[in-house]
């Protein structure tokens, strides 16, 4: 597969300009999802708030992006889970979740981008012990 060019609109800077070569899928299929909401409760818990999510035992250090898949149930409407690359400012460079029922189970995955170090960022709102259920499985990774 040949490199694309990912740029965003607007971008001048040749620095913004990110290389994406090939998906890898995990090579041992997990056997559960890698954070639950506990997991991710103890990490950081209040509401709103970007707590950093290192991901450097799963994913090797070569990759510049991985591929998240989120499954979230929450007991009420507009609740929202969302994960950015660490450091990321920019408000339209998150992907996550956001329930449009209540009680009913909403799934979804997505591209991520990571730092070097292989950390991303995340927030719940409501926090994250407040959902009914939340779990993170990392599927792949881009090299």
């Amino acid at each position: 597969m040949s490199n694309r060019q990912i740029k965003r609109k607007g971008d001048t800077n040749s620095a913004l300009i990110h290389q994406i070569k090939q998906l890898v899928w995990r090579p041992t299929e997990p056997t559960d999802y890698d954070y639950d909401k506990a997991a991710l409760a103890a990490i950081g818990d209040v509401a709103g708030t970007w707590y950093d999510l290192d991901l450097s035992a799963i994913v090797p250090k070569r990759a510049n992006a991985v591929l998240i898949k989120i499954l979230g149930v929450d007991n009420a409407t507009g609740s929202e889970f969302h994960f950015r690359r660490n450091g990321q400012a920019d408000v339209f460079q998150i992907s996550g979740i956001f329930t449009c029922m209540a009680n009913m189970r909403e799934e979804t995955q997505f591209q991520v981008g990571i730092d070097a170090d292989r950390v991303v960022e995340f927030r719940a709102d409501p926090k994250s012990s407040d959902w009914v259920s939340i779990d993170v499985v990392v599927l792949g990774w881009y090299i």
